[in-house]
């Protein structure tokens, strides 16, 4: 699974001259469509069989077994498309730009302007992972991959190239979590212990009129990838604590000990109303500034309102607004959200407009 759901994402994109198509690096937090509709908050309101790798504590709150095969979310900016389009139609002014007439190469200089230096982005997330109830210990095993990949193109000085760059991360993650009623009633705790297989494609280029080339774009990326590889041990701690007077679950969340450059501690509140069928949650990610960000940065806040086979999303990510919707079947999930990325470690600096799909397969 190490290279084959990168090598996917990175096929995805580098094959847009050839059909239609439908991050900035967060800590290798995995992200899911539902969390992301609601603000990308998971810390306090999460479900426990799949979001304890982002808090282990929330195995507490399991109580029978469940299973996720697949557990797929696709994540695509809105320049994917326009990008693609443009690709495909003028593929062959890109394989044949040395041939062209001068005016035939101004003209297609100028039909780039539009695209020029902006990146189509494509994030692919999977991941498989069980969890259940022993003897009020929940338990939860985790594999999952989180790739992002981003090309753009450049109309460069003499001809037109094309910029990519991507990241990927393997995770194997065993979580475990009970309660603790011995120190204080409603209190949970949780740990997981990981193994991560880190890649990395540093920003690279490679001729535009090789974009429609898969072998070609991908064989740059794949060595590139290989050649800055490493492997991490780390663990994740977690707690949840039910705060009666205020009838709310409060959580905080400690990520990837271990792994200094990705370490995190990270907050979390929920609250319930209407016989659980509203959650409202609210998350403040990187307490201690791990990744120098600016304070509206780490904010997140969403809601949640159940109507059975049909929830409603909205929330602030980041102070840019989310919405989606999932449709529960019982044995098939499907997550939608709109939510928009910041790129810059500031508001307003670079955001990214994001479309998700997410299926799961499981009960």
């Amino acid at each position: 699974m190490k290279r084959i759901t990168f090598l996917a994402g990175m096929l995805c994109v580098a094959m847009i001259g050839q059909a239609e198509v439908s991050g900035a690096d967060d800590g290798m937090m995995y992200r899911d469509a539902r969390s992301m509709s609601m603000g990308d908050t998971k810390v306090a309101g999460g479900r426990g069989g799949t979001d304890f790798v982002s808090n282990p504590a929330l195995l507490g709150n399991v109580s029978r077994f469940s299973i996720s095969v697949p557990n797929i979310p696709l994540y695509i900016n809105s320049d994917l498309r326009d990008i693609a389009k443009f690709v495909k139609k003028n593929k062959g002014n890109f394989e044949n730009f040395d041939n062209l007439s001068t005016a035939e190469k101004e003209a297609f200089i100028k039909d780039i302007e539009p695209y020029d230096g902006k990146w189509a982005r494509l994030n692919v997330s999977p991941m498989v992972s069980a969890a259940a109830s022993f003897l009020g210990t929940g338990v939860g095993v985790a594999v999952y991959n989180i790739s992002d990949t981003g090309f753009k193109i450049d109309r460069g000085i003499y001809e037109p190239r094309v910029w990519g760059e991507g990241t990927t991360s393997t995770v194997f993650a065993v979580g475990v979590a009970r309660p603790l009623l011995i120190l204080y009633p409603g209190l949970k705790v949780g740990a997981n212990f990981k193994y991560i297989d880190r890649r990395t494609a540093p920003i690279f280029q490679i001729k535009a009129s090789d974009l429609g080339n898969a072998q070609d774009t991908m064989d740059p990326i794949v060595d590139s990838a290989n050649d800055n590889s490493s492997t991490h041990f780390a663990m994740d701690f977690g707690a949840l604590l039910e705060v009666p007077f205020i009838e709310s679950e409060v959580g905080a969340s400690l990520r990837n000990i271990g792994y200094g450059e990705y370490a995190s501690v990270d907050l979390g509140i929920a609250k319930r109303f209407f016989n659980n069928r509203l959650a409202v949650l609210a998350d403040y990610v990187d307490f201690f500034d791990n990744r120098k960000e600016n304070v509206f940065r780490k904010i997140h806040v969403g809601g949640e309102y159940d109507l059975g086979v049909l929830e409603l999303r909205a929330g602030m990510n980041a102070g840019y607004p989310t919405i989606g919707a999932g449709i529960d079947l019982k044995v098939v999930r499907i997550d939608a959200a709109y939510f928009t990325d910041e790129l810059s470690n500031v508001p307003g600096g670079d955001e990214d407009e994001r479309f998700a799909l997410q299926m799961r397969l499981g009960w």
